[in-house]
């Protein structure tokens, strides 16, 4: 059964998505610059402010502030399907990409929007991939 996606107006989504496989999803320097220029080019698009991202080996976070879930949705289709296609090209496989759909969760109160950004910045480092958030330079 199909878990229903919630909203709550004027919260900061945490959004996040993982390779189908657990395969990687960034093996080169232009694989990080390709997703992020996508993203950039796609929130523009949609009219989304994205407040951070944070770009793991085999999975990706975000942290938004959406209108609403269509126009999140929207954005999140494009994102996946347009870095997918690339990616399938690029490595000469096919298929899905991503688990199935993106996963996300509102965060209404203030205190719960920093917990989740700085949940977000800390991901590399809870990963042991960098000592400090800072060095971490696929986190925006």
């Amino acid at each position: 059964m199909k878990k229903k996606r919630r909203h709550a107006e004027d919260a900061l989504q945490h959004t996040y998505k993982i390779t189908r496989d657990g395969g990687v999803l960034f093996y080169r320097r232009e694989d990080h610059l390709v997703y992020y220029t996508l993203q950039s080019v796609l929130a523009r698009k949609h009219r989304l402010r994205v407040l951070g991202s944070s770009h793991m080996y085999t999975h990706v976070h975000e942290g938004s502030l959406p209108e609403d879930l269509v126009q999140l949705s929207a954005y999140e289709h494009d994102l996946s399907s347009t870095f997918a296609r690339n990616y399938n090209r690029e490595t000469g496989r096919s298929g899905a990409l991503f688990d199935g759909h993106f996963g996300s969760a509102p965060k209404k109160d203030e205190k719960k929007m920093r917990s989740c950004m700085i949940y977000i910045f800390n991901n590399p480092v809870e990963k042991k991939l960098v000592k400090k958030a800072r060095e971490d330079r696929w986190t925006f």
